[in-house]
């Protein structure tokens, strides 16, 4: 496993520095190991438009030019130092964003360094693809935006825990898991884009994530943890997948905007409140008017649909076999809507 270091990102700000400078036919005849410690970080921090900047960082290093021609090389150097560093600005920049570890040629981000704002995960990072976001890795930072790159494929737990100001993720189809809790208590979040290719939702994911209004399910899900979307309560419109096959726990619960939803024909089981004292799945949900029970169905848990106020009716598939106690609070009279609440067989 190797760790980035300061003296690792010398050594790859040295490489980058020769190959510009023999590409560009800047004076140096040395290697990467002959250059000075530091001499890469004026890819980052040279200061712009002196030539005497330039004239200093070559004769350190390179050829000391002829006195008759060291004014003429000198001109256009100045002038390529500056194109490079303007074609430079943004990978550099990137480059010096995260922190990370290698494993078996694969990289891992353990920690997001960077000042906020839109950000970008590239795919890869000195030769080697990213495929992980780790543990925590930008929580708590003030990203605007992430888009990530296409060999992540994992998600880690809380990866994007408590980033107030984060409005837009888009998970590419290469994101087979997304981590327990990695969006948490992200409320300004409000337009998310899951990739084809996830199949499972760790709990928590989304929790509280309350300026969500909309959220599509691909179809590659097959589980979706508890406490998911619970707490999202902008969420109007949610659309499940056909591969679900159970809805956890206190998914929905407290999404007090959300005013209908379809449970697919791939759904076996409905959960609900549990002996730990966690709400039941769409348990609180006070505007839902409108609920389609898809027809594979056979467990509708303890309390599934307890405070769903404004839901009169339910029609049940003939596959439910098991209602659990209160799951549509039907022992209840609910004094916002003077009646008492039916299920249809």
């Amino acid at each position: 496993m190797l760790i980035s270091t300061p003296e690792h990102q010398d050594v790859v700000q040295k490489q980058q520095l020769v190959l510009l400078m023999k590409t560009y036919g800047l004076p140096s005849s040395r290697s990467v190991a002959q250059l000075p410690r530091g001499s890469g970080s004026f890819l980052t921090r040279a200061p712009f438009g002196t030539g005497r900047c330039v004239k200093l960082l070559f004769s350190s290093f390179g050829r000391t030019p002829h006195p008759k021609t060291k004014a003429t090389r000198l001109r256009p150097a100045c002038g390529m130092w500056l194109l490079l560093m303007l074609l430079l600005t943004v990978p550099a920049v990137a480059q010096a964003q995260f922190t990370f570890v290698t494993n078996n040629g694969a990289i891992t981000i353990t920690k997001y360094t960077g000042s906020g704002g839109a950000v970008v995960v590239p795919s890869t990072t000195n030769g080697y693809p990213i495929t992980s976001i780790g543990l925590e890795a930008f929580s708590g930072s003030s990203l605007t935006s992430v888009t990530i790159g296409t060999n992540v494929t994992t998600i880690g737990s809380h990866a994007f825990y408590y980033c107030l100001n984060l409005t837009s993720a888009t998970i590419p189809d290469s994101v087979i898991s997304i981590g327990v809790y990695a969006f948490y208590r992200c409320p300004s979040l409000s337009s998310l884009t899951i990739g084809n290719g996830v199949t499972s939702i760790g709990q928590g994911a989304f929790y509280t994530c309350t300026s969500l209004t909309n959220i599509t399910i691909p179809n590659s899900v097959t589980n979706i943890g508890p406490q998911v979307f619970a707490g999202c309560t902008n969420l109007t419109s949610a659309t499940l997948g056909n591969s679900v096959t159970s809805l956890a726990s206190a998914v929905f619960s407290g999404c007090t905007s959300l005013t209908s939803i379809t449970i697919p024909n791939g759904v076996t089981y409905v959960g609900g409140a549990d002996i730990s004292g966690a709400p039941a799945a769409f348990q609180g949900c006070i505007s839902l008017t409108n609920v389609t029970i898809g027809t594979n169905v056979t467990f509708i848990g303890p309390a599934a649909f307890t405070g769903c106020r404004s839901l009169m009716s339910v029609t049940l598939p003939n596959s439910v076999t098991n209602i659990g106690l209160q799951a549509f609070g039907l022992h209840e009279r609910d004094g916002n809507n003077g009646g008492n609440k039916q299920c249809i067989l």
